[in-house]
């Protein structure tokens, strides 16, 4: 009996040429002996929705799209307690957490390579019940990725993020905190803070040659 593979694709994330991928991607998986779903996400119907609707049982979900589009798929997969990996192939402007945990940007190689793949564990975090993969933030900067076009994004990529994080630069307000961990409490006014588990965050490596492991139980803060 064949395995089944649920592929999402994001048709607008980076540069909008994902599509013209998916017969070769259909096909690679079908000569490894995997039956394809192709479900194509919309304003209505993103990543998480789409997973919930689907009533078959698949050996994999493969999500075409970028960070936000992972994100949903994760949470989704989690809120159902589902037990299927899920992999991934990154096609938006930044890519962080691909970039991040070396995964490959060829469109077509994990399904020409899908029976040399094994599943790898990552760490979740938890923000008001829901978790997340990759980075929370607040403050400064931290709106750009979801109010930046994407028409903009399309043409400029990771510039677009920078133009419209210049406009919040003046506009920019603090927010005061209580932070506590085992052995520290702070107390402080911040104008921009991250809990991540991610090497970069919007484009930008914050954590220049630090060891950011994947798995450890921990996430990186930044204030």
């Amino acid at each position: 009996m064949s395995n089944k593979v649920l592929i999402i694709v994001n048709p607008v994330s980076g540069k909008k040429n994902i599509k013209k991928y998916i017969p070769r991607i259909k096909e690679n998986f079908e000569k490894a002996n995997f039956q394809t779903e192709i479900k194509y996400t919309s304003i209505e119907n993103d990543a998480g929705s789409i997973i919930k609707e689907c009533k078959e049982d698949f050996n994999m979900i493969l999500i075409c799209g970028g960070d936000g589009t992972l994100n949903q798929a994760i949470q989704e997969v989690d809120f159902e307690n589902l037990k299927v990996p899920i992999g991934y192939i990154p096609t938006g402007t930044t890519n962080d957490f691909a970039h991040s945990i070396n995964i490959s940007f060829d469109k077509l190689h994990i399904s020409k390579n899908i029976n040399e793949y094994s599943s790898k564990k990552i760490d979740l975090g938890m923000i008001n019940e829901k978790v997340f993969n990759y980075v929370v933030a607040f403050g400064l900067f931290s709106e750009s990725s979801y109010k930046t076009g994407s028409k903009l994004k399309q043409k400029l990529g990771r510039l677009a993020y920078v133009l419209y994080g210049i406009k919040e630069i003046f506009n920019y307000k603090t927010y005061k905190l209580q932070i506590e961990a085992e052995t520290t409490k702070i107390e402080d006014e911040f104008i921009y803070g991250s809990i991540s588990n991610s090497k970069y965050i919007g484009g930008f490596d914050l954590f220049k040659n630090k060891s950011i492991e994947f798995d450890d139980g921990k996430f990186e803060a930044f204030l």
